[in-house]
């Protein structure tokens, strides 16, 4: 499977992010800073230089209630294209190409949304840019988002995660990424 330069770079800043904060950072509530990473309630965060030309890439990550080992992440590179991820340390029951069925449910809103988030790597599911960035700005206001889909056992697995503060988090995203989509389709 190619995989284009920018997605891969968001690949592994969000999964260096993720163990990272999953090992030293991740304190509910806390403001923590450091030289790259910050948090924001729930949110850590990354406003990373990248390879080519200084790029910035930003990353935000929330951790589920139910599991340490699952993180929900929004990131926008070089091309100002979100991607809205979740990523499970465990793995998934896919083989990586593989579409996965997410059915996503926003704390104000009855109805859910059905989703095919495809396997990137063997951690994480990548949601195209278009629904990603439907996602993340329907997001920007909610108070919590839950994912179900299956986990290694073809069990259903539940994920609530808590979206509440995330100003500071989403700055970096909504200045940059946000009005480059809006932008775009206005241009269609």
């Amino acid at each position: 499977m190619n995989i284009p330069v920018n997605l891969l770079i968001i690949r592994i800043s969000f999964c260096l992010l993720t163990v990272f904060i999953a090992t030293d950072t991740h304190a509910a509530g806390n403001s923590v800073s450091s030289d790259a990473f910050n948090t924001d309630g729930p949110w850590a965060f990354r406003n990373s230089p990248g390879n080519k030309g200084g790029k910035t890439v930003y990353i935000d990550t929330t951790q589920s209630k139910e599991s340490s080992d699952v993180w929900l992440g929004f990131t926008c590179g070089e091309d100002r294209r979100i991607f809205a991820s979740i990523l499970d340390q465990s793995g998934f029951p896919v083989a990586v190409g593989d579409d996965v069925s997410v059915e996503i449910t926003l704390d104000y809103s009855a109805t859910p949304w059905n989703a095919t988030a495809k396997k990137t790597s063997e951690t994480i599911l990548t949601f195209n840019p278009k629904f990603s960035n439907d996602l993340f700005t329907y997001a920007i206001h909610a108070q919590a988002l839950t994912t179900t889909f299956l986990n290694n056992d073809q069990a259903m697995q539940t994920h609530s995660f808590r979206l509440q503060p995330n100003s500071m988090a989403f700055r970096g995203i909504i200045d940059t990424c946000l009005p480059r989509h809006i932008e775009l389709e206005r241009s269609l």
